[in-house]
C-alpha cells in the first residue's frame, strides 16, 4: 500500500513539473517545447530510479537493469514516458509496466528498445500495440508532447495523423502576400529548428519569415530552384536562403530568415527604423555598395551553375529584403524565385506574357523572348531608384513614380510606340536629367551620378534585350563607377633606376618610331590585294575597334577581308587572302555604313531600301550572314546612314524625293535589331522570296509595322547636299550631325539616342579670309571628363574643337593640309593624314589640342592615299605594339609597325 502511494506522489510529482513547463502556440494550443520531458526528468533521476524499482515485478529487478531503464528514459525514452505519466491514473501500475516493456524483456535489456522518441507521433494501431489498456488517450496526448519541429535546409511533412502536431508559433503576423500565397513572420519556440546532427535546435525562440503557398505548383517551382541553389558548392551572401521546408495539412511553406523589410518599403521610408540622411559621402558608397552586391548576386543566378543560367523574372524593389537596415552592416538579399526558369545559357524561354513596372519590354510581347539579360532590365530599375534615393530620399522616389505614373502607358520605365518600337521612356530620361542637375556641386558625386546613369542608359536599360549587358559586366561595370567615391591621388610614376633610360609608353614609342622613320625598312609592310576592286566603287572602310574586318563596298557588291588573316599574310611574306564577296541582288548600293559586328547597305531605289547583314568572328576569320533586306514603301529614300561602333543603332537620312529639291530631309533613328525583325513582319501576301537569290529575306511593309524612329523632335535638318558629317559618338549616347549652313560656319546638333530628344542644337561661325571648300573632315571623341567632343577640320589647314556638352569651342590654324582625321586606339592622340610634299600622317594629343605642338610625324612612301575612297586606322596587336594600318583603293595594304 505504501508502495502504491509512493508511486502516485512520484508519477503526481513529474505530471506537474511537466504542466508548469507547457506553453500555448499562437492558436492557443497547449505543447510542450522540445526538450521538456529530457529536461525535467533529467533533473531528478534518483526519483526515475525509485519509482522503476517500486513497479518491477515483485522488486526483485537488479539494480544495474533499473539504471539502464533510468538512462535510456533519460537519452531517447523521455517523451514516451512524460506521455505515460500524463495518462496514468491514479494507482496504475500496468501502463508504467507497459512502459518497461518497450526497454526490459526477461530482466534483459532490448537493443534497441521496441519504441523511442525519434518515432513519434505513432499511428493509432502501433498505440494499441505497445499501450492496449490506454492506446486511444496514449494517441491523443502524444501531440501535446510533438510540435512541429523543422529542419534547417530539410524538407519535413506533417500530413494524415501527424497533421495533428501543434505548431511551435509562439506569435505570428501576416506581413505580405500576393497571388501566391501568405507571407507571415513567426516567433518559432525554442527548440524547434533543428539542423542535422544537432538536437537541441534552436536555444531561444527565433524569428523567421513563413511563406505560404495556395498552390502546391508554386510551391515545387521556387522549391526547386532554391534547392538548386543550395546544392552548389559556392554560395552568394547576397540571396535570401530557404531556412527549412515544411508541409502541413494542405498548406507548403517555405522558411526564411526575418528581413526588417523589403527595399521598396525602403527606398520609400516606410521601414521601422532609425533612418539616418546620407549625409556625407561615405554613406551614399556604402549604399551603391550595397546596389553593386545586387549585380553580383544576379551574375550568380546566371552564371553560377554549370552550363545552366536562373532566370528570376520577377527582380523588382520588393523581392529585394533589407537586412539589418541603418545599421552597420545592412544589407540587401534578393528573394522570390516563384516566376524563376532553370535555362541552358544558350537558348532564350518564351516570355511571362504580362507587364510589369519592372519588367522589360520584352516581357510584355505575345512573341517575346527573355533571356539572362532580361533580368538585368529590372535590375537596372532597381539601381535607378537607388541613386534617386542617394540623391534625394524617399521623396525623390516617390516623385520619380508619380513622373513615370502621369505618362499614359502608366507606371513602366519604357514605351511603345504605335509602331511598337520599344523605347526608355521620356519620364526616365528626364528624370536622369534632373539627377544629374541635382549632384553638380559635388564633383566626386556628379561624376559617379552620372557616369552610373549613362551606364545605366546606354548598356542596362536597353529596349533592345540582346544589346544590355550580362548581369557580371554590369557588377564589374558599377564596381568600377563606385571607386570614384575613392579620392586617392594616383600613384607616382616610377622612377627608373640609376643608368637606366625610362621606359616608354605605346604612345611614346608610337612617337619615336614616326620621328625616326627615315626609309623604307623593314617596319614597312606593302603588299597589293591581289584582286581586281571597282574601279567606280565607293571606298574601303575598316570596322570599329572590337570588329576585325575590312569592307570594299562598290555598287554590285561588297567585299571583305579579315583584317587579322590579311595581317599574318604580310608578317608571312605570303598573299593576301582573296575575299568574301557579297553581291546585292536586288539594285545598287548608293550608301553604306559599318559597324563592328554590322554592316549596312542602302540601295538606290525609289523608296527605303537597304540589305543589314550580320558579321560574325570565328577564331581565325569573320564571316557575313546572308542578310536581312529591309524595305518599307512609305518610309522616303535613303541619302545617307550610319551605325554606331556596336551596331546597336542605325540613323539614316531620308527624302520624300529621290530626285529634284531634298529640302525635307529627315533623320531617322532604330535600334538595328528591331530593324531587322521589322523586316519579317507583316501579311503572308507581303512577304516573298527573291527569284534570284535566296540569301535575303524580305518584307515590303506598311508604315504602321515599320521599326518607329526613335528620335522625337527636330528630325528635320534640311537639304541633304547641306550635311557634311553624322555619326554617333563613341559610346553610342549621341547621334550628331553637321551641316554647313554658309561659307562662315556649321550647324550642329544632337540627339540623346536613349530618349529621342534634341541634347543640343547650336552653330558655330569660323572667321577666315579664305575658303576652298570650308569643310574637309570631321571625327568624333570623348574628353577625359566623358564629354562628346567634336573636331572639324576645315580649308584642309584650320582645326575646330567643340566641346559639345559645354558647346564650347576652340580654332587652330596648321601650316600643313589635312585630308583625313581619326583618333587613335588610345582614345587620347589625334591622328591627320595629308599630302604635304609627300603622303604624310600627324599626332596630336587630344587633351591639348589648340596649343600642342605635333608629338610625331612620319612620311609614308609608296602609297597613295583618296580620303573619300580609302580608310586608316591605328591598331594594338596582342604583343601590345602599336601599328597604323592604310586600306588604298589603288589596290595596296600597308602596316607601318611600332617597334619595342
Amino acid at each position: 500500500m505504501e508502495g502504491m502511494k509512493r508511486i502516485n506522489q512520484i508519477c503526481d510529482e513529474f505530471a506537474a513539473r511537466l504542466q508548469k513547463l507547457r506553453v500555448r502556440n499562437h492558436e492557443e494550443q497547449p505543447f510542450y517545447p522540445n526538450g521538456t520531458a529530457k529536461e525535467v526528468f533529467r533533473m531528478d533521476e534518483e526519483q526515475l530510479h525509485e519509482l522503476f524499482q517500486l513497479i518491477s515485478p515483485g522488486g526483485t529487478s537488479k539494480d544495474g537493469i533499473i539504471s539502464a531503464i533510468v538512462r535510456h528514459v533519460v537519452r531517447n525514452l523521455s517523451t514516451l514516458f512524460a506521455v505515460v505519466v500524463r495518462i496514468r491514473r491514479a494507482d496504475d501500475v500496468n501502463l508504467l509496466r507497459q512502459f518497461t516493456d518497450l526497454i526490459v524483456h526477461d530482466d534483459a535489456l532490448l537493443q534497441p528498445p521496441r519504441l523511442t522518441d525519434d518515432e513519434l507521433p505513432i499511428p493509432l494501431d502501433k498505440a494499441r500495440l505497445f499501450f492496449p489498456t490506454f492506446a486511444n488517450e496514449f494517441f491523443d496526448t502524444q501531440f501535446q508532447f510533438c510540435a512541429i519541429t523543422l529542419q534547417r535546409k530539410e524538407d519535413v511533412t506533417y500530413q494524415d495523423y501527424r497533421s495533428q502536431c501543434p505548431l511551435p508559433y509562439k506569435r505570428q503576423q501576416r506581413i505580405g502576400g500576393g497571388a501566391f500565397g501568405e507571407v507571415y513572420k513567426v516567433k518559432i519556440e525554442r527548440h524547434h529548428v533543428r539542423s542535422t546532427g544537432d538536437r537541441s535546435g534552436n536555444l531561444e525562440p527565433e524569428w523567421l519569415a513563413r511563406k505560404d503557398f495556395k498552390r502546391q505548383q508554386s510551391f515545387t517551382v521556387e522549391l526547386d530552384v532554391y534547392k538548386a541553389i543550395m546544392k552548389q558548392p559556392r554560395k552568394h551572401d547576397h540571396l535570401v536562403m530557404v531556412v527549412a521546408i515544411l508541409q502541413y495539412r494542405d498548406t507548403s511553406s517555405l522558411f526564411f530568415p526575418l528581413a526588417t523589410g523589403d527595399l521598396d518599403q525602403y527606398l520609400n521610408g516606410k521601414l521601422h527604423g532609425d533612418e539616418r540622411p546620407l549625409d556625407t559621402l561615405q554613406k551614399k558608397s556604402m549604399l551603391f555598395e550595397r546596389g553593386v552586391a545586387l549585380a553580383g548576386a544576379l551574375a550568380f543566378l546566371h552564371d553560377g551553375f554549370d552550363g545552366v543560367a536562373c532566370l528570376h523574372l520577377d527582380l523588382k524593389p520588393s523581392n529585394v529584403l533589407v537586412y539589418d537596415a541603418y545599421a552597420p552592416d545592412e544589407t540587401w538579399k534578393i528573394t522570390d524565385f516563384g516566376l524563376t526558369r532553370m535555362r541552358n545559357r544558350e537558348y532564350s524561354s518564351a516570355a511571362p506574357g504580362f507587364e510589369g513596372i519592372y519588367l522589360p519590354p520584352e516581357c510584355g510581347t505575345p512573341d517575346g523572348r527573355v533571356t539572362p539579360r532580361s533580368d538585368v532590365w529590372s535590375l537596372g530599375c532597381i539601381f535607378s531608384l537607388v541613386i534617386t534615393y542617394m540623391l534625394c530620399g524617399p521623396s525623390g522616389v516617390k516623385e520619380f513614380t508619380e513622373k513615370r505614373g502621369e505618362r499614359p502607358e502608366g507606371d513602366l520605365f519604357f514605351i511603345t510606340t504605335k509602331n511598337s518600337t520599344p523605347r526608355i521612356s521620356p519620364a526616365v530620361t528626364s528624370w536622369f536629367d534632373h539627377l544629374k542637375q541635382s549632384s553638380a556641386r559635388d564633383e566626386t558625386l556628379s561624376r559617379v551620378i552620372r557616369e552610373s546613369l549613362d551606364y545605366l542608359q546606354s548598356k542596362v536599360l536597353h529596349p533592345i534585350c540582346g544589346q544590355r549587358a550580362t548581369a557580371r559586366e554590369v557588377e564589374l561595370g558599377l564596381k568600377a563607377i563606385h571607386q570614384r567615391f575613392e579620392k586617392r591621388a594616383p600613384p607616382p610614376s616610377p622612377q627608373p633606376a640609376q643608368g637606366q633610360p625610362e621606359q616608354a609608353s605605346v604612345i611614346d614609342r608610337l612617337i619615336a618610331r614616326m620621328k625616326h622613320r627615315t626609309s623604307e625598312s623593314s617596319v614597312f609592310r606593302l603588299r597589293s590585294f591581289g584582286y581586281n576592286l571597282n574601279p567606280n566603287g565607293f571606298g574601303f572602310r575598316f570596322s570599329p575597334l572590337d570588329g576585325d574586318y575590312l569592307a570594299f563596298f562598290s555598287s554590285q557588291n561588297t567585299l571583305f577581308w579579315t583584317v587579322s588573316e590579311i595581317m599574318s599574310a604580310l608578317r608571312d611574306g605570303s598573299q593576301i587572302p582573296p575575299p568574301q564577296a557579297l553581291r546585292i541582288p536586288d539594285g545598287a548600293t548608293k550608301s553604306f555604313a559599318v559597324s563592328s559586328n554590322t554592316i549596312c547597305n542602302c540601295l538606290d531605289a525609289e523608296s527605303f531600301k537597304c540589305h543589314v547583314y550580320n558579321v560574325a568572328g570565328t577564331s581565325s576569320s569573320v564571316r557575313v550572314d546572308d542578310g536581312v533586306r529591309v524595305s518599307y514603301d512609305h518610309m522616303g529614300y535613303i541619302k545617307r546612314v550610319t551605325m554606331s561602333s556596336d551596331g546597336s543603332l542605325a540613323a539614316f537620312v531620308t527624302t520624300d524625293r529621290p530626285k529634284g529639291s531634298e529640302m525635307d530631309c529627315r533623320i531617322y533613328l532604330a535600334y538595328t535589331e528591331h530593324l531587322m525583325g521589322t523586316a519579317n513582319e507583316g501579311s503572308s501576301s507581303s512577304l516573298r522570296r527573291d527569284s534570284r537569290s535566296n540569301s535575303v529575306s524580305e518584307s515590303s511593309l506598311m508604315s504602321v509595322t515599320t521599326a518607329a524612329n526613335l528620335i522625337v523632335e527636330k528630325i528635320v535638318v534640311g537639304s541633304a547636299a547641306q550635311i557634311r558629317f553624322l555619326d554617333f559618338t563613341p559610346n553610342g549616347k549621341f547621334l550628331v550631325v553637321v551641316i554647313q549652313d554658309g561659307s562662315r560656319g556649321f550647324s550642329i546638333r544632337l540627339w540623346e539616342t536613349y530618349s529621342g530628344k534634341c541634347w543640343r542644337d547650336f552653330s558655330v561661325a569660323i572667321e577666315s579670309e579664305t575658303f576652298r571648300s570650308l569643310f574637309t573632315t570631321c571625327c568624333l571623341f570623348m574628353s577625359k571628363a566623358g564629354d562628346p567632343c567634336l573636331v572639324v577640320v576645315s580649308d584642309h589647314r584650320r582645326i575646330l574643337h567643340v566641346n559639345l556638352f559645354t558647346r564650347s569651342t576652340n580654332t587652330r590654324k596648321l601650316n600643313i593640309g589635312i585630308d583625313s582625321v581619326f583618333v587613335c586606339d588610345d582614345g587620347s592622340t589625334l591622328v591627320l593624314i595629308g599630302k604635304n610634299h609627300g603622303l604624310r600622317a600627324y599626332l596630336l594629343p587630344l587633351h591639348s589640342l589648340e596649343k600642342s605642338d605635333f608629338i610625331g610625324s612620319a612620311k609614308i612612301n609608296r602609297l597613295s592615299y583618296a580620303p573619300a575612297l580609302d580608310d586608316a586606322t591605328v591598331q594594338c596587336d596582342a604583343n601590345k605594339q602599336l601599328k597604323m594600318l592604310i586600306a588604298s583603293s589603288s589596290g595596296s595594304f600597308l602596316e607601318m609597325g611600332i617597334d619595342h
